[in-house]
């Protein structure tokens, strides 16, 4: 349900096209079906079977660099950045495992 507050204006997540993207993207990662046509959306699996990792992953792809974000090139000269991903690396993996 959207609520109009007056603005004049619909929220950018209510957004027709917003709402194509996130559409499209469940789809390419098979969690949902589209009809033509007269349109339509059903799910593919029971929503028990559909796990928020799965979710989250089909509308932004980089999830979990954004969650667990490691400078790419750390300067050699910091004692925390230049080990950081050798410390974290074990860790990551399993809060993937977690979210799946």
């Amino acid at each position: 349900m959207i609520i109009n507050l007056g603005l004049g204006r619909t929220p950018d997540s209510a957004r027709p096209i917003t709402i194509r993207s996130i559409i499209s993207a469940l789809k390419k990662a098979d969690i949902v079906s589209v009809k033509f046509g007269t349109g339509g959306t059903t799910l593919n699996y029971p929503p028990d079977e559909i796990d928020l990792y799965k979710v989250y992953s089909a509308i932004e792809p980089n999830a979990m660099k954004k969650m667990i974000g490691i400078h790419p090139m750390p300067s050699p000269l910091c004692p925390v950045g230049k080990n950081i991903y050798k410390v974290l690396k074990n860790h990551t993996a399993k809060y993937v495992m977690i979210w799946r």
